[in-house]
C-alpha cells in the first residue's frame, strides 16, 4: 500500500485529520484545495480553521476584511478567495481562534474548547498553525504549554491523525517577508511534486504525516 493510500486508511479510522501549515504561505489553500474532496470521500464533513471565532455562520466578506491589518499571514488575498471557495462546497466550516487576550496556555484551552463545541460527531479537518497542532508539551519562555491538539486529546476520546505541510525552499509573509530555510522542519528534504503525501519518521515531531507542496511563495495581503 503506498503513503497516500496509508494516510487515507489511517485517517478513515480518526476523528481528526489536523492540518500544521507555516502562516503567510501562498501553496497552503492549493493543498487544501486538494486534501478536502480526497477527506470527503471518506466521511470528513466539516473543516475547522484558526481564524476568529465571529466568522462562523455565513460567510461574510466585511466581516473577514476588517482583520485585514492583522500581519501573521492568515488574511490575505489567498485565504479570502479560500473562504469563498469553502462556501461552495457541501461541506461544514467553523472558526476556533480566540478574541480577546490570553496568556498562551490560556488560547491553547480556549481554542480547543471553541473547536470541541463546533462539531461532536463529525469527522472533522482542522487547519492551524504549526504549534497549535502537536500534542506533547512545548517549551516556550521557561514555561511547558500543552498545544490545543494535545488538549484535545487529553480531554476527549477523539484519534487525531496530524499531517503537516512540507515546502520547498522559498518565501512566507508572517509580519514580515521571510525565508524559508532547509534548517526548518517544514523544509521538504525529499524535494517530492505537489500533493505527494510521506510518512513522518522523526520521533521527535508529533506528525504523523507530510503533504509536500513545492515552492513556497509568500501570501498577498489583503491592504496591498
Amino acid at each position: 500500500m503506498d503513503s497516500r493510500n496509508q494516510f487515507q486508511n489511517e485517517a478513515r479510522f480518526s476523528d481528526i485529520v489536523w492540518v500544521s501549515e507555516i502562516h503567510g504561505v501562498s501553496q497552503n489553500y492549493q493543498v487544501y484545495r486538494h486534501l478536502i474532496p480526497i477527506l470527503r470521500k471518506i466521511g470528513y464533513t466539516s473543516v475547522a480553521l484558526e481564524y476568529p471565532s465571529d466568522l462562523n455562520g455565513e460567510f461574510n466578506e466585511n466581516k473577514f476584511s476588517k482583520y485585514q491589518n492583522i500581519q501573521d499571514g492568515r488574511f490575505s488575498q489567498e485565504s479570502l478567495d479560500f473562504f469563498r471557495w469553502l462556501d461552495l462546497q457541501e461541506i461544514n466550516r467553523g472558526c476556533f481562534d480566540i478574541s480577546s487576550p490570553a496568556d498562551q496556555q490560556n488560547r491553547e484551552y480556549l481554542m480547543a474548547q471553541n473547536l470541541m463545541s463546533l462539531f461532536h460527531k463529525e469527522k472533522t479537518l482542522v487547519i492551524s498553525g504549526g504549534f497549535h497542532s502537536q500534542k506533547r508539551l512545548q517549551r516556550i519562555n521557561d514555561h511547558d504549554i500543552l498545544p490545543q491538539s494535545g488538549v484535545v486529546e487529553q480531554v476527549t476520546s477523539k484519534k487525531i491523525v496530524r499531517i503537516g505541510i512540507k515546502y520547498l525552499a522559498g518565501q512566507f509573509y508572517n509580519f514580515s517577508l521571510k525565508k524559508l530555510t532547509s534548517e526548518m522542519k517544514s523544509y521538504d528534504e525529499l524535494k517530492l511534486n505537489f500533493g505527494d503525501i510521506s510518512r513522518n519518521i522523526d520521533a521527535s515531531l508529533d506528525e504523523n504525516w507530510w503533504i509536500h507542496s513545492g515552492p513556497a511563495t509568500p501570501i498577498h495581503l489583503l491592504n496591498q
